[in-house]
């Protein structure tokens, strides 16, 4: 076995190849820091690694279940989402993964974009998250198929789900900011990720130090001249001009197939941190409108506890409906 660390060349074959079961995790460092001023992972020993045809890793997107360990092994774009983690398993009584290490890869290419990490033929920074698995499986295993768990729900295991949602959102509310009472940023104070931004910019938008800066931003600007109402976005833009929101920890993807729960819909968890930051209060319900997968009954269910904002839900349409840069 070969030991890595993330100051020393590390092959990426050598965890992509686990998607064939050639190589598996076999232990850890139990290390884990958060990032350095260059955003990379440091003090971080990489997984060990061993040539073994009996343990496979089964694999969903980037994410990769490594079986018989209980633990899974995520390729995240920056150290953010391990930070916010760790922040939250520390700071609240949310069940969240625990991170037991990271590590940075970066590997030059003529190609790439410096700024946003990404080439044309991939993406060439990576940090390699080792985390403790969770019990429990998704609330909505194939993005809003009929499947979703909560269909099959009596009402006793409905009302569990939303007392319990209820309670991992105020948490995350009550979280106080540490960049600032203005600052719209990542958790870690710089890019955050969203993908209902398009373009490039939806895996680093740059941050803004206030959010009269991040609303004059080309994702978050409406143009009235383009709709069929212009006074109705003009009036609601005149409205939010002079609003104050504060400043809360956004899961930024608080939907089902991040929620895992038990047999019974006992909720044992809340994954897939990547798009989390210090984002206005009404940003997570309109993130969680924006997805397009998200089956009726669900919705349904989750909007009886998420805390609504009518008019911000409104503005959030018009920018859908009058942008360009924008899913």
């Amino acid at each position: 076995m070969k030991v890595e660390t993330c100051s020393s060349n590390l092959n990426p074959n050598h965890i992509h190849s686990s998607a064939t079961g050639n190589f598996v995790a076999l232990a850890f460092s139990g290390r884990f820091g958060y990032a350095s001023p260059d955003r990379g992972a440091h003090g971080c020993t990489v997984l060990l690694f061993a040539s073994s045809p009996t343990y496979r890793a089964s694999t969903c997107g980037k994410l990769r279940l490594l079986s018989p360990f209980n633990l899974c092994q995520k390729v995240c774009w920056d150290p953010d989402e391990a930070a916010v983690i760790e922040h939250v398993r520390h700071n609240t009584t949310i069940p969240v993964p625990q991170v037991l290490d990271v590590a940075y890869y970066h590997q030059e290419d003529p190609w790439s974009d410096k700024n946003i990490g990404t080439t044309l033929f991939g993406c060439k920074k990576e940090n390699y998250m080792l985390m403790a698995r969770l019990r429990g499986t998704s609330l909505d295993p194939c993005l809003g198929s009929d499947l979703v768990r909560l269909n099959f729900a009596t009402p006793a295991q409905l009302d569990r789900v939303e007392a319990t949602i209820a309670d991992w959102l105020s948490q995350l509310r009550s979280l106080e900011p540490l960049h600032g009472t203005e600052r719209v940023c990542g958790f870690l104070g710089g890019h955050y990720r969203n993908f209902r931004i398009k373009s490039i910019w939806h895996y680093h938008v740059p941050s803004s130090d206030s959010l009269a800066k991040s609303h004059r931003k080309s994702w978050c600007r409406v143009f009235p001249e383009r709709l069929d109402d212009p006074a109705e976005a003009q009036g609601l833009l005149d409205w939010r001009r002079d609003r104050v929101y504060k400043i809360t920890l956004t899961h930024g993807g608080f939907l089902p197939h991040n929620i895992l729960a038990d047999d019974d819909l006992n909720l044992t968890g809340l994954v897939d941190w990547e798009c989390a930051g210090w984002m206005p209060e009404y940003w997570e319900i309109v993130s969680f409108m924006r997805r397009p997968f998200l089956e009726e009954l669900a919705v349904a269910e989750m909007l009886k506890v998420f805390p609504r904002y009518p008019k911000e839900e409104r503005l959030d349409e018009l920018v859908f409906m009058s942008g360009y840069d924008n899913y």
